[in-house]
């Protein structure tokens, strides 16, 4: 049977707009009898400023939020920015309390959440991994074990003895991960943090995350990134407006925030009401193994030139093949109306991998401007081919294609 090494259970966390947090003993002393006596924690008017708490209400950073996390699990937070992940992981680290519920973590628990989470700044970047050690409950004698391996991983060999204060944010958060990730803590959390450091360490941090979760640690990683997200966890929980909004496995969930957050709908407005162009439709089909786009695009008045421009892309972002705009020179002229215009990619399906592309749509007037851009107009899904060496293909980064795509008006 797995070990439940998380325990979420039930948690909110409100917070009241414009209002400061208790500041006297006084105020603690009655949000402590409340809490002793089970009365409702919301009820309790914190003192702001101006003692009152005016026309703002509360605002609910976690509403019922539960889930469990098993031991060797590495589990993918998403959601979009202000859905409450940074919130649930200082709940979980005790940085702040629940209004309501509570999270059951089975060992000792390794964190960072900011950059410099847990360092002092006046002290030394030797110091502080003696001193992070020690907050994560390790002895003198394991820290001094781990410490040359720390050091090498974080890089600042020569800025060691420097008060990190002094450091810069790449360096902090460099020193931060590796202390974190190499004093074996049972369970790892990681913010959004290792988008200060540079891509050779981000894949560093991604590589050294593998290894702890393939000895069995647990690990929960909050991240924008989708392909880190895709390529470490094995689960997500994705939040939405406070709420899990859903959890599963992560390739299921990772789809379905892509596709909620960021598809069209397949008919767009105009740009400006100024603008007299408009994109009506964009769709797609196969024909054989080649790859064929139909935008569907209409003015109010006439427009002497337009170049249209169709990108491929993976659920995370990468480019697969695109119509060059200076290759190809399609150019529709003296438009006022409507026109099709399709775009061909041919014998494309033979070399995609399985898994969602989406593609964009840029229509220019090669003398004035960028007339009209949106991002992700098509979802297409490619599912008819067997796995790479046993895994999902589409996690695989194959690199811009080398196909030449054609244009024509229907």
């Amino acid at each position: 049977m797995s070990e439940k090494m998380i325990s979420v259970e039930n948690i909110s966390k409100h917070y009241r707009l414009g209002v400061i947090n208790r500041k006297t003993f006084g105020d603690e002393l009655h949000y402590f009898l409340k809490k002793l006596f089970h009365r409702k924690l919301d009820d309790f008017v914190t003192i702001g400023d101006e003692g009152r708490l005016g026309a703002k209400g509360l605002f609910k950073a976690l509403d019922n939020v539960s889930f469990t996390v098993e031991k060797g699990d590495v589990i993918g937070l998403i959601g979009t920015n202000g859905s409450g992940k940074s919130t649930l992981l200082k709940v979980l680290t005790r940085i702040t309390e629940p209004t309501t519920g509570r999270a059951i973590l089975n060992g000792r628990v390794g964190s960072l959440l900011e950059v410099g989470t847990g360092f002092h700044p006046d002290l030394t970047g030797r110091e502080n991994i003696y001193l992070s050690g020690a907050v994560l409950g390790m002895h003198k004698h394991e820290i001094e074990s781990k410490f040359d391996e720390i050091v090498e991983f974080s890089g600042i060999k020569d800025f060691l003895d420097t008060p990190v204060r002094r450091y810069s944010s790449g360096m902090y958060v460099r020193l931060g991960f590796a202390v974190a990730a190499h004093l074996d803590p049972e369970i790892l959390l990681i913010d959004e943090v290792l988008a200060v450091g540079d891509a050779e360490f981000q894949k560093k941090c991604l590589a050294k995350m593998d290894d702890i979760a393939k000895c069995g640690r647990t690990i929960i990683f909050v991240s924008h990134n989708m392909t880190a997200v895709r390529e470490l966890c094995n689960k997500c929980v994705w939040l939405k407006d406070g709420k899990v909004f859903a959890q599963g496995p992560s390739a299921k969930i990772i789809d379905e925030y892509l596709r909620a957050t960021t598809l069209g709908s397949g008919a767009f407005p105009i740009v400006a009401p100024a603008d007299p162009l408009q994109v009506d439709m964009v769709r797609h089909y196969f024909d054989n193994d080649d790859l064929v786009i139909e935008n569907d695009i209409s003015t109010r008045a006439t427009i002497p030139e337009l170049e249209i421009q169709n990108i491929i892309k993976t659920a995370s972002g990468e480019i697969v093949a695109k119509a060059n705009l200076h290759s190809t020179n399609f150019i529709v002229t003296q438009l006022n109306g409507a026109v099709t215009v399709v775009a061909r990619f041919p014998g494309i399906k033979k070399l995609l991998n399985n898994g969602r592309y989406y593609v964009d749509l840029n229509v220019n007037n090669p003398h004035i401007r960028v007339m009209l851009t949106r991002s992700k107009v098509l979802e297409i899904l490619v599912d008819d081919k067997p796995a790479l060496n046993g895994q999902d293909s589409n996690i695989v980064n194959f690199g811009l294609l080398n196909i030449r795509p054609t244009f024509s008006k229907k």
